[in-house]
């Protein structure tokens, strides 16, 4: 397993836009009305770059892209507000800027580009995160990588000549996971 590999294609299995909407309600630290329970429509992730395993340590250098359709309806506005409001364009662009804006308890988008559709401001946004190149300590037994720093965590491999195939949790998450192919460069 030792070397560096080159990410082919990401995919996830189960469903990402469920955990996602699941990270809204439980993930933010403050409780998100039942109006809003699916604001994530749906949701893929794609990645690249590289990976290397040395000596009990893994690199890597992976680039990777949240795309979700996310709707907002009056119902939701109106009880975060906790007054009713009737959803107009110039909602939606205020919304779509608090969409890229972070707070200090939500992460910001990368991209969101929101318009009023059918009273609901219905937005299309992208989350781009580049991993840290921080080396993390692992361990192999079978076919699972234990990682054993600070994040923790566990994937399932294989290994077939040049071909790494690696699946785990996204973002902890139990009802989401992620599968890497890659090709060994060196």
């Amino acid at each position: 397993m030792d070397g560096t590999w080159s990410i082919d294609s990401v995919c996830t299995g189960g469903d990402l836009t469920a955990a996602l909407n699941d990270a809204m309600t439980s993930g933010t630290g403050q409780p998100v009305p039942a109006a809003c329970d699916n604001i994530f429509q749906s949701a893929s992730l794609t990645g690249s770059g590289t990976v290397t395993f040395a000596n009990g340590n893994e690199t890597d250098s992976i680039a990777t892209t949240l795309t979700a359709s996310l709707l907002y309806s009056a119902a939701c506005e109106s009880a975060f507000a906790g007054t009713t409001v009737t959803l107009t364009a110039s909602a939606c662009s205020t919304l779509q800027t608090s969409l890229t804006t972070p707070t200090s308890t939500t992460v910001a988008f990368t991209t969101a580009v929101c318009s009023l559709s059918g009273g609901n401001c219905a937005c299309n946004v992208t989350r781009q995160e580049q991993s840290p190149t921080t080396p993390q300590s692992y361990t192999v037994s079978g076919g699972t990588i234990t990682y054993t720093g600070a994040n923790g965590g566990s994937m399932q491999y294989c290994v077939s000549g040049t071909t790494l195939t690696a699946e785990g949790a996204v973002a902890g998450w139990s009802v989401a996971t992620m599968t890497y192919t890659a090709h060994k460069t060196s």
